[in-house]
């Protein structure tokens, strides 16, 4: 595939990380001020290295790069650059995630922080024309109250841009099952439940999180080992938010050869593709569907993966069927040409 038509096309993502996305360039002068090492030495530390050997090494640059989101400014600037970077490869539609009690160093509290980078999001709307939701993170390991207290700020603000709610953080250390009356009340809330799950765990984390009421489930790549998993997912409707340079770099595959992206596609499991974090992974979306292009992505498919993605967006039937026509229009016009 040509890469300037692939990123000419319009695209989709589901599974972004705000603090593993922003551009250290657009905080340059803050970070700066904050810090006590060079910029080149702080843009190393915030990309994951070729020796990266697990998940949980995979984590390990998250605390410098939100130790510089702790303040309203940061917060809402960082918003802003993501959906930059998202207009700037024809993103039409993007999901931002972020768990809000990891930004508190400072005293912010969870309401400050929600209405900041909700101000970030909505300018950027405004000015690159694109669309974007909020999902807040529960995050394994974080309390039972601080978990409440998120899944209550997402039923507070679902109708301003918070559009669902995920769990993060280690897998294997904390299985879903354990989060489960949280997500009780997230359903009873009427909220979008995606899960992490089946990235560095086993496949039968993914099942739980379906029984826990994710109709998404971010990585899920434990499942190319398990056919009565693909099955469920396949007849649920679940989608995969599959992240091939992050499951790559977490060695949730060993490989790209055994990546499983056709798998899936032939277990009739409906997937999309994202970049999880642009900064730490140093991908982009287009990098990641050029890369899946030599384990046979075409245009066709591609079209078919961002449908796919819209359906399953956290999106109303008006916005995705709104979002369809520009795609199907999109793709008729760049491939004409």
């Amino acid at each position: 595939m040509n890469p300037k038509i692939v990123k000419k096309l319009p695209k989709v993502e589901l599974h972004c990380h705000l603090g593993g996305s922003y551009n250290i360039d657009s905080l340059n002068g803050i970070i700066m001020d904050q810090s006590d090492i060079s910029l080149s030495n702080f843009k190393a530390k915030a990309k994951i290295q070729s020796t990266c050997s697990s998940l949980d090494e995979y984590l390990q640059p998250f605390p410098l790069l939100l130790k510089h989101l702790q303040t309203e400014e940061t917060l809402e600037m960082a918003a802003y650059d993501v959906l930059l970077q998202a207009a700037d490869e024809n993103i039409i539609y993007i999901e931002i995630r972020f768990a809000p009690i990891l930004h508190c160093e400072k005293g912010l509290d969870f309401n400050a922080i929600i209405r900041a980078v909700l101000r970030g999001i909505k300018k950027g709307e405004k000015d690159f024309n694109i669309k974007a939701g909020i999902i807040l993170c529960l995050m394994r390991g974080q309390s039972y109250d601080n978990n409440l207290r998120t899944v209550e700020t997402a039923h507070k603000f679902n109708e301003q841009g918070i559009v669902g709610v995920d769990l993060a953080g280690s897998e294997a250390q904390y299985p879903p099952e354990l989060y489960a009356s949280l997500f009780h009340i997230a359903l009873e809330y009427g909220l979008q439940i995606t899960i992490h799950a089946g990235e560095n765990g086993p496949a039968n984390n993914v099942k739980t999180a379906i029984e826990m009421g994710a109709s998404r489930i971010g990585h899920g790549i434990a499942l190319k080992d398990n056919k009565e998993m693909c099955v469920l997912c396949a007849e649920k409707n679940v989608l995969l938010e599959l992240c091939p340079t992050s499951n790559l770099q977490t060695k949730a595959s060993d490989s790209l050869q055994t990546y499983p992206f056709q798998l899936f596609i032939q277990e009739g499991i409906p997937i999309s593709i994202n970049t999880d974090n642009r900064t730490v992974s140093d991908t982009t979306l287009t990098k990641e569907l050029l890369l899946l292009s030599k384990l046979g992505l075409n245009y066709a498919s591609m079209k078919h993966l961002t449908i796919d993605a819209l359906k399953h967006a956290f999106l109303s039937d008006s916005e995705k069927h709104r979002l369809l026509q520009g795609v199907n229009k999109s793709y008729a016009e760049v491939l004409s040409g």
